[in-house]
């Protein structure tokens, strides 16, 4: 069974570069020989290997990880089978070190209880950093074979397109194979890793992507639906970083390029190239620097000043774009006027080894390329002009030199015959370096409006302008100004030299030395932006230790970084924005007293300080006691004011005075000299700020204060139950505060102080009362009608308004109204009948009101409709009944005829509850309505629709339905129907009165006696379901 299972797993077919499928399974994700996996923050990398498995029941997948071939790791991912179990999933992220170790990668599917199957092995694994090189041929840089090689030293894209491309080691073959063009690292790229791997232990992956010839327009050619299009010079950059697995964590990326753009048209060099920068933030975010390299001096066709434009441009790039760091190639060995040789490229591979080592390696040496900063003229008759390079640079100004020429002698090489002020060559007499200044004389003094100056003309053997220096070699192989690391300075291109500015003489002295630190201290300068202050050892003055900008107002400070019993060289200068001092320079030597003792003082108050010691060395025997003196002038007598135990190291003093300047010194049992000295100044007691308190309303007060200079915040305190609380603490920008919530008729007392730096005003008090509240209202309340209120309330003395709200159960209060104080009344409409009102009143003055008053009214209800019914109906007569309505005072009862347009009033009574309408037309229909009323309400409208007998005459008068005889009669009514009847008989007066009412059902025949009834006309009412009869009848 085992090996059924295996045969499963094997079934499929083996490819390996392009699908990533070995067998039954397939990755997604998976190392490739020779592979670097970029580095992350912890120095490590993850190598991912991920994909599915198309076979069930196997239960995980595992790698082995081996470190130089002996096992570092083992990881396991189990296989996520989806709902057919046939198709699984993996996972798994085995890390490595960015080491100089090489890892192995063997990968096993496995079953439970099984032997595990090994499914595909990788070898010499790395991890480490990645960088592009991008540009022309100085970028491509194979012009000499270069055969160092190393296996922490790769490259990605051995082989073809059509093929695929592989890992490798650099400088193994070429790389890129595309329609015939090749890559190779390049010397001085190859030269790069070398330094990375062997002085700063890392792997590296460096991808060239160069082209010999190519303009800018060129490289930054971009397809915007494929920036990775193959097709591309821009697009194989960024295909290649992408294949390769680098491209979202590239340490740096080398730009050198322009060569061709400057015999072409070099102004047009600044705008690809913003274009270009933009594409690489576009598709290489993770790059975190650029390297921009500024074009040699090269010569070729007519002079012309548009590149040395072009040079000064790449000069400031790093300026431009927070990206950049720019580079100054020019001046390393082997130029042969458009390329270096071997040793040049080596150089410069060395160079930028050391830039990126203070960028990505730790190292703290800060190596650059001299950029001018300022220049300026620096003697007042217009005869020096002084060059200020970076503060921290040492530059160094180089000797003539002796060449051959181009008329086939030798000629004399001064470097300050290519300095051209005012586009005018020659007019410099010498140079010299101090410090970061290159400080040149001139042969004579300058007119003023002379106002420009150029190093290096813009090509070579040209001079400033179109005229060729014979004297000199065809190539121009030097001089350079330096700095002491040897990286040659920037060429600039007429930049403006500011006009002479006098500064004082600037002094630099030792205030004191207690071993490991030294107090510095010099005059004030006046009209200047700032101070440099550089530390060097006296023995080595080309390597900075400090280097630290100070501040206008500084004149002191304290050097706590030094060694015992060592000798330093400190210089200062003063900087404006265009120009700088000389410097002033101090030597010294710490001391190398054991017991010597370093001491600071803090103040703590205006009136406190605490001063703190320690010894330069731990002390090889028991210390019984210090000693501390003070004084208050450099020239008064030293006082004793303390003596603390050998194991106390600080003392506070609290007897100081404030805006005064102490001057402390220790001594110990075991060094009576005083070694440690120190000295402050206490901070002035701030001025009092004025405090005004004003009522803005009857529980609340307003507080307003003067500003204090030198104040950081205000402290504002209450009285409360005689003992004065804060309150609050607010910034010094805040000058009011409000204080809610008050009682009224209440006297309130504040104070407040300025706070500052350690220091404190005295306080200021103020009193005062709040308003008291207005007297309380009374209101009333009368109905007026069951959605009308009326609202009376009494005057309040010294109110200006009313305000009153409303609200009805179940709701919120709305404001009705604000009403001045002539308005004791409100009359309320459009209310609900029925509903209960909450009103609530407060009355109002300007810094106070008074309690709220409530009253609740409910508005009536509307009166029930009556219901109107109808009797006794005749031809000419109707008799109309209602109920009594609870509550009702008034019944009004209207008519409209079926003829009639409108409602007539026919009845307004307060107590009858019928009423008979006569003298109507017969068979007419009408509609009656009827409204109860009362004085306070009213109900709906009640409507009815009756409609009055048709008459059909006396017994002579013949009917189609029935017969009624004998007419006149004095005691018997016979009435007859011609067929079946059913319906209802009645017999009524005139007057509407009825006498009789019967319901017959199925009857032809119906008797009636009559003989008790009066004399008189009655009429016989028949009534069916289709229709209604009438006819008059005479009883005798």
């Amino acid at each position: 069974m085992k090996h059924f299972f295996i045969a499963l797993l094997l079934l499929g077919t083996y490819t390996q570069t392009f699908s990533q499928r070995f067998y039954s399974i397939s990755f997604d994700q998976l190392p490739k020989n020779y592979q670097l996996y970029t580095r992350n923050s912890q120095n490590q990398a993850i190598v991912p290997i991920n994909g599915k498995i198309e076979v069930g029941n196997w239960s995980y997948l595992s790698v082995v990880v081996k470190r130089n071939q002996k096992a570092f790791s083992y990881q396991r991912s189990y296989y996520q089978y989806d709902s057919t179990g046939k198709v699984g999933t993996f996972s798994l992220k085995p890390v490595i070190n960015a080491e100089l170790a090489e890892y192995d990668f063997e990968i096993y599917a496995s079953q439970a209880g099984k032997d595990s199957v090994l499914m595909v092995a990788r070898k010499n694994i790395v991890a480490g950093d990645a960088y592009l090189i991008y540009g022309q041929s100085n970028a491509r840089a194979w012009e000499e074979v270069y055969e160092y090689k190393n296996e922490f030293c790769r490259t990605y894209g051995f082989g073809s397109y059509q093929q695929g491309y592989e890992w490798g080691f650099s400088n193994s073959g070429f790389t890129g194979g595309f329609d015939g063009e090749q890559f190779i690292v390049g010397e001085w790229g190859m030269r790069l890793q070398k330094n990375i791997v062997e002085r700063y232990g890392i792997p590296t992956c460096v991808i060239n992507a160069s082209t010999s010839g190519a303009n800018i327009k060129t490289l930054s050619d971009r397809n915007p639906q494929n920036p990775a299009d193959i097709n591309s010079h821009y697009g194989r950059l960024i295909y290649f970083a992408r294949e390769a697995g680098i491209a979202d964590n590239i340490k740096g990326l080398f730009y050198w390029q322009g060569e061709t753009d400057a015999v072409q048209v070099p102004s047009l060099w600044k705008v690809y190239f913003d274009e270009l920068y933009k594409f690489w933030l576009k598709d290489l975010p993770s790059v975190n620097k650029i390297y921009s390299f500024q074009l040699p001096l090269f010569g070729a066709g007519e002079y012309n000043d548009e590149v040395g434009e072009l040079r000064d441009y790449m000069r400031q790039l790093g300026k431009i774009y927070p990206k950049i760091t720019t580079y100054a190639p020019m001046g390393a060995s082997g130029w042969n006027g458009w390329h270096f040789g071997l040793d040049g490229y080596m150089q410069i591979g060395d160079e930028l080894g050391t830039i990126i080592g203070r960028d990505f390696y730790n190292q703290r040496k800060k190596i650059m390329s001299p950029n001018i900063q300022k220049i300026f003229f620096s003697s007042p008759n217009r005869t020096e002009i002084t060059l200020a390079f970076e503060d921290g640079q040492q530059m160094v100004y180089p000797q003539d030199t002796i060449l051959p020429n181009i008329g086939g002698g030798t000629g004399t090489y001064s470097l300050k015959d290519f300095f051209y002020v005012n586009k005018e060559w020659k007019r410099v007499a010498s140079g010299k370096a101090e410090g970061n200044k290159i400080i040149l004389k001139l042969k004579e003094p300058v007119p003023t409006n002379d106002t420009t100056i150029k190093y290096l003309p813009s090509i070579y053997p040209y001079s400033g302008g179109s005229f060729i220096l014979h004297e000199a070699p065809w190539i121009y192989k030097g001089l350079f100004m330096k700095n002491t690391d040897g990286m040659r300075a920037f060429a600039f291109h007429h930049l403006k030299i500011s006009p002479y500015q006098s500064f004082e003489s600037l002094t630099l002295e030792q205030v004191s030395n207690e071993g490991k630190q030294v107090k510095l201290k010099w005059n004030s300068i006046a009209n200047i932006k700032g101070y440099t202050l550089e530390r060097f050892l006296t023995n080595d003055t080309t390597s900075i230790q400090l280097l630290i900008n100070l501040g206008v107002n500084q004149n002191t400070f304290t050097d706590t970084s030094l060694t015992l019993g060592t000798n330093y060289t400190y210089r200062l200068k003063a900087y404006s924005d265009n120009n700088e001092s000389n410097y002033a320079n101090l030597k010294l030597k710490t001391s190398d007293n054991p017991y010597a003792l370093i001491v600071e003082g803090n103040v703590n108050f205006y009136n406190s300080a605490t001063i703190k010691w320690q010894t330069v060395t731990k002390p090889t025997s028991t210390i019984e006691f210090f000693n501390i003196e003070r004084k208050t002038s450099l020239n008064s007598n030293w006082l004793p004011i303390g003596k603390v135990s050998g194991d106390n190291y600080s003392y506070k003093d609290t007897t100081l005075l404030p805006n005064t300047t102490y001057f402390y010194q220790i001594s110990s049992s075991k060094s009576p000299i005083f070694s440690g000295q120190v000295s402050l100044k206490t901070p002035n007691i701030l001025s009092t700020p004025t405090l005004q308190a004003s009522v803005l309303y009857f529980n609340k007060i307003q507080l307003n204060w003067s500003s204090v200079p030198d104040a950081t915040e205000y402290l504002i305190e209450k009285k409360i139950n005689g003992l004065y609380k804060t309150l609050t603490q607010v910034s010094s920008k805040v000058q009011q505060l409000t204080d809610s919530l008050l009682l009224p008729s209440t006297l309130f007392a504040y104070r407040i102080k300025a706070i500052g730096n350690k220091t404190e005003s005295s306080y200021k008090e103020v009193e005062i009362t709040t308003p008291s509240l207005l007297t309380k209202t009374t209101m009333t309340s009368t109905i007026i009608y069951n959605n009308s209120i009326k609202l009376n309330w009494t005057a309040v003395t010294n109110a200006k308004s009313y305000k009153i709200e409303r609200k009805a159960t179940n709701e919120e209060f709305k404001t009705l109204g604000k009403y001045d104080n002539s308005v004791l009344e409100l009359i309320e409409k459009d209310l609900k009948p029925n509903t209960t009102y909450t009103y609530r009143l407060k009355a109002f003055s300007d810094l106070s009101e008074s309690e709220t008053i409530e009253i609740t009214v409910k508005t009536p209800d509307i009166l029930t409709a009556p219901e109107l019914s109808f009797e006794n109906i005749t031809h000419e007569s109707i008799k109309i009944n209602w109920k009594k309505i609870t509550n009702a005072s008034k019944y009004v009862l209207e008519r409209q005829g079926q003829d009639d347009t409108s409602f007539q009033k026919i009845l307004e009574t307060d107590s009858l509850l019928n009423y008979t309408d006569s003298k109507l037309k017969r068979n007419s229909s009408y509609t009656y309505r009827m409204k109860a009323t009362s004085a306070i309400s009213a109900s709906p409208l009640t409507t009815a629709l009756t409609k009055t007998l048709s008459i059909l005459g006396n017994q002579n008068e013949e009917s189609k339905i029935f017969n009624i005889f004998p007419n006149p009669t004095q005691d018997k009514l016979n009435i007859v129907f011609y067929e079946l009847f059913n319906g209802t008989v009645s017999l009524i007066d005139i007057a509407g009165r009825n006498y009789f009412e019967h319901k017959i059902t199925k009857q032809q025949n119906l008797l009636l006696d009559v003989s008790s009834l009066k004399k008189g006309i009655y009429l016989v009412i028949i009534s069916s379901n289709q229709e209604l009869y009438s006819q008059k009848i005479i009883v005798e």
